[in-house]
């Protein structure tokens, strides 16, 4: 049943298959030292990526946060233009008043000096007058 060439060739095919296994495990290794490699670069470059990631975050909250300030600081200027354009025509009413307050009274002053001036000629004179009323 078993005689010499069939176990001759049972160790052959034990020793090929020996040499394949060993050669196979041989490869394994070094596929499992490529991963390893592989695993760490990966790795490093991954953490590189995240801190390059949260760099960017930051920056893009520190830019968020100076627009959000700009946007209110816009918008209260943007307030204080409209309340003092509401209070423009406010402001320009109130000088017309005290200009043609000024006015009347500048008008005034000016008939009072007259009658000043017309109630010292007929007191003094017209000499007298009109020398002490130059003076003012």
């Amino acid at each position: 049943m078993w005689g010499p060439r069939h176990l001759l060739s049972l160790l052959e095919q034990k020793e090929d298959l020996r040499k394949r296994l060993s050669y196979t495990t041989h490869k394994l290794e070094l596929l499992q030292n490529e991963f390893d490699s592989t695993k760490v670069y990966l790795e490093t470059e991954l953490r590189r990526a995240q801190e390059e990631l949260d760099k960017f975050t930051d920056k893009l909250r520190r830019i968020q946060s100076g627009y959000s300030a700009l946007q209110r600081i816009n918008q209260d200027l943007e307030e204080k233009i409209h309340r003092d354009t509401h209070q423009v025509p406010a402001v320009v009413n109130c000088v017309g008043k005290l200009t043609i307050a000024v006015l009347c009274v500048s008008v005034s002053a000016v008939v009072v000096m007259t009658e000043l001036k017309a109630m010292v000629r007929v007191m003094f004179g017209d000499s007298v007058g009109n020398n002490s009323l130059a003076q003012c």
